[in-house]
Formats: C-alpha cells, sequence, structure tokens
C-alpha cells in the first residue's frame, strides 16, 4: 500500500478524495474530529498489470496530528511508496521539516528502500517557497522526486499517483526477484479491516 502524508487540516484528505473520484473509486474513512483524520482514509484501485498480474493499488491517508504520530508510524510501516503532502508557504517548513524527519526515522530500514515522492501542495497561492527551496530544505538532493499541485482543484493529484504507483512497482519489483513477495491474498483488504488491525496493534503497543 501506499501512504499519503498529511501536514495541514485539509490538504491530505481532499488529494486523496480527488483521487478517487479520478479512479472511479470512494474512499473509506475513520473517524474524524474537528475536519481531521483520526485513524486513516482508505482507496482501494485495481488497473494494470505487473507480471500478468492485476495491480491492487491500497491506498492509506495518514493522520497528520503530531500526537497521533504512534498510529501514523504502524501505518507508514506497510507502505511501498509514500506521497508526502508539503505545504509550500513558507510559514509551514518548519511542520514539512518536523513531519519529513519522522518519516524518514520510519522508513530508514526498510529493505528494498521505500520511495517518497514530494506533493508541493498549494501552488497557486502567491509568495510559495520554490521546489528548489523545499528540495533543499527537506535535504533530499536532486534525486528527490517531487510533483506540485492544488489539492482543492485536484490539480496534480492523479500525476503524482502514477508517479507513486511507477516507484513502488519498482520495490514490488525487488521483492518479486529476491523471492521475498507473498503470494497469497492480503490478510488486510479493506478498509475496515485495516482499522480492526490497527486498533488491535495498538493496544498491544499500549
Amino acid at each position: 500500500p501506499g501512504a499519503l502524508e498529511r501536514l495541514d487540516r485539509l490538504e491530505k484528505t481532499t488529494s486523496l478524495r480527488h483521487l478517487a473520484r479520478s479512479l472511479g473509486s470512494s474512499a473509506f474513512s475513520g473517524e474524524e474530529a474537528d475536519g481531521r483524520t483520526l485513524h486513516f482514509d482508505w482507496v482501494d484501485y485495481v488497473g494494470g498489470l505487473f507480471q500478468g498480474l492485476p495491480i491492487r493499488c491500497q491506498i492509506v491517508g495518514v493522520p497528520g496530528q503530531r500526537v497521533l504520530e504512534r498510529r501514523r508510524r504502524l501505518l507508514l510501516e506497510t507502505a511501498d511508496a509514500v506521497v508526502f503532502v508539503a505545504d509550500s508557504r513558507p510559514g509551514q517548513m518548519s511542520e514539512n521539516l518536523h513531519a519529513f524527519a519522522l518519516l524518514n526515522e520510519v522508513l530508514r530500514d526498510a529493505s528494498p528502500p521505500v520511495a517518497v515522492v514530494v506533493q508541493a501542495n498549494k501552488r497557486d497561492l502567491p509568495g510559495v517557497v520554490s521546489l528548489e527551496e523545499l528540495r533543499e530544505g527537506l535535504g533530499g538532493g536532486p534525486f528527490l522526486a517531487m510533483t506540485e499541485s492544488v489539492a482543492e482543484r485536484g490539480e496534480g493529484i492523479r500525476e503524482t499517483f502514477v508517479l507513486a504507483v511507477r516507484l513502488a512497482l519498482d520495490r514490488v519489483r525487488a521483492l518479486w526477484n529476491s523471492r521475498e513477495l507473498l503470494s497469497e491474498r492480503p490478510a488486510i483488504d479493506s478498509g475496515q479491516s485495516l482499522l480492526t488491525a490497527l486498533l488491535a496493534a495498538e493496544g498491544e503497543v499500549s
């Protein structure tokens, strides 16, 4: 599955719901408070082929609140690719950096590596930081994959998804070649089953 990282109140959920509509799918959401996701958002999509087999994408939007970092970590640990939705406004750089550092910490030991796409959002606003400034601030270097978006209008969302799937398939191919790719039906195959597993995992670690 992939994951969409949120930094402010609406942009991640907005991105995911625009994507779901463009794919002809629907989004499952857990509990919300004050318009903010408390568990996750989920979109299921099947399209394309890999090694003659249909590609199933389980797209998970994780909560961005700092108090829910443990929950975010549990969800990110299962990702094959991550879309990090960064707020392009200069005043949000500290939040970008904090969330990106946590993301790197979660993914640093993944093998094969998990690709990250930075989706620079709110590109329609005046005075936003340049992609070069954002890339430098995140310390991603010249090879960090980046896209631009205006989530409220659905601009750049599908393009970001296509790139993330392509990078996820690179990881899947590596797992396939090393014979580490599981062949059985996934234990988690719906938003509700993921919610049940997440709540159980949180009960075990609390």
